[in-house]
């Protein structure tokens, strides 16, 4: 299968291909990435600096065609992955390739808000174009052993602690926030009643109460340089996920990934985007 990408001033466009097709190698399937298109933004000094030794870097690693045209990428490849950065070129590019029908992959988030996620949705169902987006900390294997410990028929009650990396021309809340909200979506049933976002000079501070009693507090900064930390402390359960190991941060969503375009994508992947997009604007379900 072949599959082109769009978006190479993304740091995942340096471990993505490689870790997506050892994937599909397990799988006794074949992943290639013959083609690609840099998607670099004026309006983001740091996309402006590396994507250019972004490109070179994938080029060599996949010996893939660099093209200056989106519409080629799509036309060539049997599924896209969507990596830019920059959250309008992002949607420009989901809008030009939708009509393809070819499976699109989205880096996280999903769209810029709800309002914009939601008629991607649509777009895409009405298209017959399948669609997964997800960031990779609900499928690293902290957090999903940490999702199976404890009694699942009770109440959660977890502490997120980490880092909120800061990309100038990106909103952290977004850009970082949404680690820590797609996590909560893993963790968390639907029924939400009530969550507060909370931005201050040094972080982001998140809190959420769901119907079955379950709660959420999140507590993120931008001079937090270690790992993300998760605590059941009702269940006396703790995790860690470290970010300075890529194929063990990236491992589990290049799973899925692979796994989406021969098999579509995860059960409620879609829904579960939507939910923490949704929880990052404060709003208790996506609908609301």
């Amino acid at each position: 299968m072949k599959i082109g990408i769009i978006g190479l001033d993304n740091s995942h466009a340096l471990h993505y291909p490689r870790l997506i097709a050892l994937a599909a190698q397990s799988m006794g399937e074949e992943i290639t990435f013959p083609i690609a298109s840099k998607a670099g933004s004026l309006n983001i000094p740091q996309s402006c600096e590396r994507v250019d030794d972004i490109a070179i870097q994938v080029s060599q690693d996949t010996g893939c065609v660099l093209s200056e045209h989106i519409e080629s990428v799509a036309e060539s490849s049997d599924g896209l992955l969507i990596l830019a950065l920059d959250p309008q070129i992002k949607q420009a590019a989901v809008e030009r390739t939708l009509p393809y029908g070819k499976p699109l992959f989205i880096d996280k988030y999903l769209a810029a808000n709800t309002t914009q996620a939601k008629l991607l949705v649509q777009q895409a169902r009405a298209q017959g174009t399948p669609l997964f987006s997800a960031s990779a900390l609900p499928f690293h294997p902290a957090l999903l052993a940490f999702a199976q410990s404890g009694e699942p028929h009770k109440p959660h009650d977890i502490q997120m602690r980490g880092p909120l990396y800061k990309i100038a021309g990106l909103s952290p809340r977004l850009f970082y926030g949404f680690h820590y909200t797609g996590m909560a979506a893993a963790l968390f049933h639907t029924d939400c009643r009530a969550i507060r976002v909370r931005e201050h000079e040094n972080g982001l501070s998140i809190s959420g109460e769901w119907r079955d009693g379950g709660k959420l507090l999140v507590d993120a900064r931008a001079d937090d340089y270690g790992p993300f930390r998760l605590a059941n402390e009702v269940a006396g359960i703790r995790a860690e996920i470290a970010g300075d190991n890529p194929t063990a941060l990236y491992s589990g969503v290049a799973e899925a990934i692979a796994s989406f375009f021969f098999n579509g994508p995860p059960s409620n992947a879609v829904e579960q985007a939507m939910r923490a997009l949704a929880w990052l604007e404060g709003r208790p379900t996506p609908e609301e």
